[in-house]
């Protein structure tokens, strides 16, 4: 992801959050440190961002479940695009993979998809239509499926893998969120050398994904949030649950 990538999909974040707390924020500027100075009725705040996931990350090396879920997809975007480069219809599909996409081996099953899906003839069904097939490894005697794909005729075309978006949610993600207020605690006061005293949190959570299915409990909490004036946490896309200093916390929406 370039870093104006990023940084797009940041304000996105941003926006997503101010929308379920039914607040009007808008972007003054785009720095480093914090990411975003912020403007709410006159008000000015410097407002930083960073994603957590299911798992104690490595300081240096991240979170392991996303680098996998990452290279699970820049796998399945190359055969999008070598079925794209083969279908001169441009067929929308929307295509999941049941399989272990990340293990090496995998790989020359997964250039099959492709042709199969062209021999299918899947464009030539009307929108709605699926097929579902299964890929066998041929090393093995033992004839087991190592990859099961569902390709449906879309309106939109969508490919991704299944392993990565079914899982447990965890409830209470406190110790992450912890986490991630101390790795950023010790530089509020360069943030606000660049935006002011007002210096607020935003940590997030994708829950679409199986790294970051965390979300909050319904018991109020307080939390020491360690020199920021308010910590929000985003469990993306459903809910904001903003915490202050010696107060309980509050979710929105409200149920």
């Amino acid at each position: 992801m370039t870093r104006q990538n990023q940084k797009d999909h940041e304000k996105l974040i941003v926006e997503q959050a101010a929308a379920i707390l039914g607040v009007s924020w808008i972007f003054q500027k785009d720095i480093e440190s914090p990411d975003f100075i912020i403007s709410e009725s006159n008000h000015y705040f410097g407002l930083e961002l960073t994603e957590i996931f299911a798992e104690i990350n490595d300081a240096k090396k991240g979170s392991a479940k996303k680098s996998l879920e990452s290279k699970s997809q820049r796998k399945i975007d190359r055969i999008k695009h070598e079925y794209e480069k083969k279908d001169p219809n441009k067929t929308p599909l929307d295509l999941k993979i049941l399989g272990d996409i990340p293990k090496r081996d995998v790989d020359p099953l997964l250039n099959q998809i492709p042709d199969i899906l062209i021999s299918k003839g899947i464009a030539n069904f009307p929108k709605g239509h699926r097929e579902v097939f299964e890929i066998y490894s041929e090393k093995e005697i033992v004839k087991i499926p190592v990859l099961k794909v569902f390709a449906t005729h879309a309106i939109r075309s969508r490919w991704y893998s299944i392993s990565d978006r079914v899982g447990f949610l965890d409830r209470n993600p406190i110790d992450y969120i912890k986490q991630a207020i101390s790795n950023k605690t010790t530089k509020i006061p360069q943030y606000k050398e660049k935006s002011g005293d007002d210096i607020r949190l935003l940590i997030y959570a994708n829950r679409r994904m199986n790294s970051g299915k965390l979300m909050l409990s319904d018991d109020p909490l307080s939390l020491d949030i360690q020199g920021f004036n308010v910590v929000y946490f985003f469990s993306f896309p459903e809910s904001v649950t903003i915490f202050r200093k010696d107060m309980l916390s509050q979710r929105f929406p409200k149920v």
